[in-house]
């Protein structure tokens, strides 16, 4: 009996050891299914900043595995187990912690986070994105540039990602580490004062302000993960990793059920941030706010001419401040303007240099009497209804041209940002091309042109504020009526003067140097006179004279030309146009071109 009763009691000793193993492998088994599910969602990744199969974060202390860096599924593990060992590791990961806990895969942790209490506490209830126009004369924002803001009832903070680029960097060291990753960048969370002042006061660049209707959790889910990468830091790349690629993977922690983006564009800019989130109907409302120079501009404009006369007297030190603020033979609606608009250029001149103790007694005293009487600059910001940038990013072209013959032409561009589109809601004075392709056909196809890139800062320069124009090409050309293919490089510097509201004109200066088998360097001058409406039609009329030496400087020739050139907004795409030319170099010549340019 006792015999029985032992091998009874082994039985069930041998049988609970197998349920206890089966149990424990079946949830072995369990936990690994809840990794391997849990690491391949998308949202993981976006936590982490994977590309591929490797995170970009070059910060090693992020990670909480080894392994992090290179292993979705390890640092997943790592985290449970860190979540599940220290409570606290929820203040340092809170985003990670919200998404776990909301998938019901770590349980709740009540922990006291002061730090990230203090992060939050403004209690941010709107979120917007912010793009500052394009600054041609700088090669960093060429693009524009484009960072969150977040607000509260008593504070409004940006969001920005940037390079660490020290002000000594020369261009060259600039574009050669901006191409190759040779930066370090990072997130940045300060007062949104301080970006507003640096941009539309010092840099003089438009603001356009995209309020988001995200909601309250959607906003917590953004700054949860933001506390997370504050500290990180990544290499940046000019074109493809920047501010843009990196608030677009920011933008993306909103919503856990976001689908995974694309990396593979070979650019990612700061305007295709903008329309992303327009296009997918998240945009509430839109705000343009003027730059300082913007709002002297339209405060200008609305002077009569006896009251512009009286500005012009009191800037140029003809006439005292004190003795406009006297004259009693101004009304004082005259005097307010008058007023504010030498305060605005005052305001605007001491950016770029030390103040002088005259020029501050001069400001003390417009300011004392624009508060004395509670004047207010205005034209600082409007609504607006449609988004002021164009979304359009290519442009395919069809035309006509003849030179010696007749030939059909065919082109296509990337990355093109020229003002002469038509297409762009605000007026920009400059140029972005890169790689702008156009071929001609008769009895066989060949390159008409190829700019692989062409950058020109043509500000509009005035009576009171006076910048250079500039202007860089190289690429593949045809020059002479010989019709070689010619490369070439081209630098060139000038002045751009307004006329009327729609009338501008300038000149520039500018060298060359070109290469068909036989080198030559140019020298040369051109004139425009340009009519613009933007929502409408241009119309350009110029000359130029140059003169060419070849390498050895043993033979030379003079080059004079002449064109017109109209372009005709035909949709929201489209445009048609024509430009007729006239040369006199090595050969006397016309050439004619229509052309018909679509955007998307």
């Amino acid at each position: 009996m006792k015999s029985f009763e032992l091998n009874f009691s082994l039985k069930r000793l041998f049988l609970a050891l197998i349920l206890f193993t089966s149990v424990h492998l079946l949830a072995q088994d369990s936990h690994k299914n809840i990794i391997k599910i849990t690491a391949s969602k998308t949202y993981w990744s976006k936590l982490l900043h994977y590309e591929g199969s490797k995170s970009i974060i070059e910060t090693g202390e992020f990670f909480l595995s080894p392994n992090g860096k290179t292993s979705l599924e390890a640092e997943l593990e790592a985290t449970l187990s860190a979540f599940k060992n220290d409570p606290y590791t929820k203040c340092k990961y809170p985003a990670r912690y919200k998404w776990l806990n909301s998938l019901g895969i770590v349980e709740r942790i009540d922990a006291e986070c002061k730090e990230l209490d203090r992060f939050l506490a403004p209690n941010f209830n709107k979120i917007s994105i912010v793009f500052s126009t394009e600054r041609y004369s700088a090669a960093a924002s060429l693009f524009g540039h484009v960072l969150l803001k977040v607000d509260s009832k008593t504070r409004s903070n940006v969001i920005e990602y940037t390079a660490d680029v020290s002000k000594s960097t020369s261009a060259i060291s600039y574009a050669f580490k901006g191409v190759f990753g040779g930066f370090v960048s990072k997130y940045n969370f300060f007062s949104f004062n301080a970006k507003d002042y640096e941009a539309r006061e010092q840099e003089f660049r438009d603001l356009v302000v995209y309020e988001l209707n995200f909601s309250q959790n959607e906003i917590d889910n953004i700054l949860l993960h933001l506390y997370e990468v504050k500290d990180t830091t990544q290499k940046y790349y000019f074109l493809t990793r920047n501010c843009s690629s990196e608030l677009i993977t920011l933008l993306d922690i909103y919503n856990y059920d976001a689908k995974e983006r694309s990396s593979s564009k070979l650019f990612v800019l700061p305007v295709e941030v903008v329309n992303s989130v327009y296009q997918s109907g998240k945009v509430k409302n839109i705000k343009l706010l003027h730059s300082k120079l913007k709002q002297f501009q339209m405060h200008y404009e609305v002077l009569d001419e006896d009251e512009k006369n009286i500005l012009r007297d009191v800037v140029f030190s003809k006439r005292s401040v004190h003795s406009l603020i006297k004259d009693t033979n101004i009304s004082k609606s005259s005097k307010d303007k008058i007023v504010l608009s030498a305060l605005l250029y005052y305001e605007i001149v001491v950016q770029d240099k030390q103040i002088s103790q005259k020029e501050l007694s001069k400001i003390l005293t417009l300011s004392t009497y624009k508060n004395n009487n509670f004047l207010s600059y205005g034209h600082e910001y409007k609504d607006i209804d449609k988004n002021p940038i164009s979304p359009y990013m290519y442009r395919t072209s069809f035309g006509f041209l003849y030179k010696k013959d007749p030939y059909a032409t065919i082109g296509f561009r990337n990355l093109y940002k020229n003002r002469f589109d038509l297409l762009d809601g605000l007026v920009k004075n400059g140029s972005v091309e890169l790689f702008d392709l156009e071929l001609r056909a008769n009895d066989k196809l060949s390159i008409e042109h190829f700019t692989l890139m062409h950058l020109s800062s043509m500000p509009l320069s005035s009576e009171f504020f006076s910048e250079p124009t500039k202007e860089m090409s190289i690429g593949l050309k045809r020059l002479f009526y010989d019709d070689k293919l010619y490369s070439y490089g081209e630098y060139g510097i000038g002045k751009r003067m307004k006329a009327t509201n729609n009338i501008s004109y300038g000149f520039t200066v500018y060298g060359g140097a070109y290469d068909s088998g036989d080198s030559l360097f140019c020298l040369g001058l051109k004139t425009e006179i340009e009519y613009k409406l933007v929502s409408k039609y241009l119309f350009r009329f110029g000359t130029g004279i140059a003169r060419y030496e070849n390498d050895n400087f043993d033979e030379s020739f003079n080059d004079a030309n002449v064109f017109i050139q109209m372009n005709f907004k035909t949709s929201e795409h489209s445009l048609l146009g024509t430009k007729i030319e006239y040369y006199d170099n090595q050969d006397e010549y016309f050439t004619t071109s229509v052309y018909y340019n679509y955007s998307f």
